[in-house]
């Protein structure tokens, strides 16, 4: 699988222990089903059975470490914005050093890509490279300008700026990087203009796995986004014609037109109406240095990205950037937001209403049980809205319901 991943192949040659590496791989899930959840009761398993095979200790905690961090990267790269330097320095410090980063990059990149087929894609990919490469600078001391793709500065689209300031709106394809096709709008700024982009993008089919949100002094706003169609290929990239569809619907709503209806006739999925996901919302006011991170978990459905930007629109929150993740039927979506002014967001009662406003969007009715069976009530995994600092994460008062 060289050509599919070269970067891991050419670091699986400069790890150390690989003894200690093919352990993991093979005790990685081994706490499924455990009353401490997966990953604490995977590590305990883990450093016994090191322990039975006569491992050091040293090595047999290396083991027990990679089988409960074994998420961790993924989690970082797709539900954290990677071009923030606070996203790779709270990485880095979980991981350590750069042996364990290269372990857990291969052991990451074959764990996703054994699930089966189409689990594993160029994004996926692309942004576990960014986070790797951002990281092991930080261990080197290198301060390197990170290259998100998402974090080129407006300046890179002036001419897209400069059209819409004179026609009112403005959309643009860019180049079709890592699996995904670059479509940026140019707006007059206006609350909810995400969360109408999110729903027309939704309506044409368009999966959006990244999207980052920048606003100009004279309120002119840059929406740049990384789509995939439904095979997880770029978007437009079979058929142009949708991608011209729908650059010229993002125009017509960035000038106030009306807003394509959604398609009712979408048949529902046999395998959502069996299951009915608990959601889980979390608030962390420690994770970005100028902003507040919001991911939230539960069942997945056509225009959720909409639904859930439109309820912080109407709190009053300004959308930064977004980061899309689905695991199967769920979805973690993380959003950076601030306040009209520019700041986190403070006091409880307000976290208290966002925390609220948000569950009721995840617990909208699901599609009915076609085969009349009780659906089956699980709650979103912990880690699928992230474990990721947890330590510094705005308390919850109360459990999703």
């Amino acid at each position: 699988m060289k050509d599919d991943h070269p970067m891991s192949s050419n670091i699986i040659g400069l790890i150390r222990d690989r003894q200690v590496l093919m352990l993991a791989m093979l005790l990685h899930d081994v706490g499924k089903g455990g009353d401490r959840g997966q990953l604490e009761d995977g590590a305990i398993a883990a450093r016994r059975a090191c322990e039975r095979l006569g491992l050091d200790p040293r090595r047999a905690e290396l083991v027990a470490w990679l089988v409960r961090q074994h998420l961790t990267l993924s989690d970082y790269a797709q539900k954290r914005d990677v071009s923030d330097p606070a996203t790779v320095r709270a990485f880095a410090e979980i991981v350590g050093d750069l042996e364990r980063l290269r372990m857990l990059l291969v052991l990451t990149v074959a764990d996703i890509r054994a699930v089966g087929p189409g689990v594993w894609n160029g994004w996926k990919g692309q942004l576990m490279r960014d986070l790797y490469r951002h990281t092991e600078r930080q261990f080197r001391g290198d301060a390197a300008e990170m290259d998100d793709p998402l974090s080129r500065p407006m300046a890179a689209y002036d001419a897209l700026i400069e059209r819409a300031r004179r026609d009112g709106a403005a959309a643009m394809a860019g180049p079709s990087d890592n699996q995904a096709a670059e479509v940026a709008i140019a707006a007059a700024d206006r609350p909810g203009l995400f969360a109408l982009i999110a729903g027309v993008m939704a309506d044409l089919g368009a999966d959006i796995v990244g999207a980052r949100v920048t606003t100009a002094a004279d309120g002119m706003a840059l929406d740049i986004f990384q789509l995939q169609d439904g095979a997880g290929e770029p978007y437009g990239q079979a058929e142009p014609r949708r991608l011209r569809r729908l650059l010229a619907a993002l125009e017509r709503v960035g000038r106030g037109g009306a807003v394509t209806p959604a398609d009712p006739s979408a048949p529902a999925s046999p395998r959502r109406a069996a299951f009915d996901v608990r959601p889980v919302v979390m608030i962390d006011n420690a994770a970005s240095e100028t902003a507040t991170v919001i991911e939230v978990s539960g069942a997945n459905r056509p225009r959720l990205l909409a639904q859930l930007s439109r309820a912080l629109a109407d709190l009053g929150l300004s959308i930064r950037s977004a980061h899309v993740v689905t695991f199967g039927e769920r979805a973690a979506d993380s959003f950076y937001v601030t306040t009209d002014k520019g700041r986190k967001i403070t006091g409880d009662k307000r976290l208290d209403a966002i925390r609220a406003a948000l569950e009721a969007v995840m617990n909208q009715a699901p599609p009915p049980n076609p085969r009349g069976r009780p659906l089956i009530r699980a709650r979103a995994s912990a880690r699928d809205v992230s474990e990721l600092g947890r330590k510094a994460a705005v308390p919850r008062r109360a459990e999703a319901r």
